[in-house]
């Protein structure tokens, strides 16, 4: 649920950003890295809910 919110508030951010005219490059690169660390941040809950269903 943070994970979401805080990819939200960085969407906005780069949003307004690019709306005041700053690089879109800069705008896509943050983009890429926030939902990169959204996918880790998944991938890292799916092994742990994995381990706990094996050890059940």
């Amino acid at each position: 649920m943070k994970v979401d919110e805080l990819l939200c508030r960085q969407e906005t951010i780069v949003r307004r950003s690019h709306d005041n005219g700053k690089s879109v490059d800069a705008d896509n690169e943050l983009l890429m890295r926030l939902c990169d660390r959204k996918r880790r941040i998944i991938d890292r809950v799916i092994r742990i809910e994995a381990a706990l269903d094996a050890k059940s």
